[in-house]
């Protein structure tokens, strides 16, 4: 029989030491991350992800996709999370005016065809 107590902490340690470890996941220690909680996403990897995973798109296609992650328009948790995780599956379509011209272009929020294009963390 162990002597080791389970705890919230070593919960948290072998959650922590599985996702470094074993499936390559960057670890940041929460406390360092300076982001505003009142947002769900950490915009300092969100953005350069989205630019990395969606080289050819201009960056005003690139701000309304964040645009609009970053401001659900749902009604209820439930349905902005269920739109989330269509457009994480799917991409999400945008509109944009470039050179005084609508267009509307796919923003892929997860790249399935090269996934070292993706960033995975865990904090």
């Amino acid at each position: 029989m162990s002597n080791h107590k389970f705890t919230e902490n070593s919960y948290e340690q072998a959650l922590i030491s599985l996702f470094r470890d074993e499936l390559g996941y960057e670890y940041i220690y929460g406390p360092d991350i300076e982001r505003d909680y009142r947002k769900p996403f950490y915009v300092d990897a969100l953005v350069p992800a989205i630019k990395r995973i969606n080289p050819t798109l201009p960056k005003e296609a690139i701000d309304e996709a964040l645009r609009q992650i970053q401001h659900a328009t749902d009604s209820t948790l439930i349905a902005s999370n269920e739109d989330f995780i269509r457009q994480m599956q799917d991409g999400m379509e945008v509109p944009y005016v470039l050179n005084g011209e609508e267009r509307t272009d796919l923003v892929q929020l997860i790249d399935y065809d090269n996934y070292t294009n993706n960033s995975f963390h865990i904090a």
